[in-house]
């Protein structure tokens, strides 16, 4: 269980710290997107220890100026994420990335990319969310995994 808790410290841990968005991509978010969601995500890939099969989250999504941020009201979690697709539509599209880096790059690290794709219909989404876990020793790929959840998000009010 501490393992658990462990990594999902880690994956919203980055939050705290992320990049400003450049340029103007988040100018077709759709603002549907924003407000508070209860996320639940189920395994849609192979098992990787330390994964569990099942998720709940709660996220908020907020827009200011040319910034989206992600607040995850459970764990404190907050910051600047960077938009990688949107549009705006019948089917209303969200892509964006969250980088972490943890350890030294000279002797163990471990770089953590999570990518959601989500889908807009009202007051409900559904997606994608993958996690490419790529761990380094002296600078060398050791090992790479990549987890993938299938992701519902319902507008909580």
């Amino acid at each position: 269980m501490k393992k658990i808790l462990l990594i999902f410290i880690i994956l919203l841990f980055p939050f705290a710290y992320g990049a400003t968005l450049s340029g103007g991509v988040s100018q077709n978010v759709d603002n549907g997107f924003m407000g508070n969601w209860l996320v639940k995500g189920s395994l849609d890939s192979e098992p990787v220890k330390g994964f569990q099969a099942a998720t709940h989250q709660f996220w908020n999504l907020s827009k200011k100026n040319n910034v989206i941020v992600l607040e995850n009201r459970l764990t404190g979690a907050r910051g600047e994420v960077k938009v990688d697709e949107a549009f705006s539509g019948e089917k209303s599209y969200l892509k964006f990335t969250n980088i972490c880096k943890n350890g030294d790059p000279k002797t163990y690290q471990i770089i953590l990319k999570e990518t959601p794709e989500i889908y807009l219909n009202g007051d409900e989404f559904e997606g994608i969310d993958t996690f490419e876990i790529k761990k380094y020793k002296n600078g060398t790929l050791h090992q790479k995994e990549v987890v993938k959840y299938r992701i519902i998000g319902k507008r909580i009010h």
